[in-house]
């Protein structure tokens, strides 16, 4: 049997805002994922660039914890492999 995961990200550039407002900013786009799109888990892309690659997203970036957030790229990475059908 197989069971489907409804999966969304929320991605957050390099900028020059403080790092308090740029996680109020993620927590904002986080709440309708999960309520308005109804996504099980909503992982986090901080302080990356569209140009980076995706495996070395948040590979050396410290962890941080968001509001309902399943955990940051690394993480995405590692469900994906796990939930990979081969």
């Amino acid at each position: 049997m197989v069971t489907t995961c409804t999966v969304g990200y929320v991605q957050k550039s390099h900028t020059n805002e403080p790092d308090t407002s740029k996680r109020k900013l993620v927590n904002l786009q986080i709440f309708p994922m999960k309520m308005k799109l109804l996504c099980e888990n909503v992982f986090v892309f901080y302080n990356t660039s569209a140009n980076d690659p995706i495996a070395e997203r948040d590979a050396t970036n410290p962890p941080r914890t968001f509001d309902n957030c399943s955990g940051n790229t690394q993480d995405l990475i590692t469900e994906i492999t796990k939930s990979a059908l081969w």
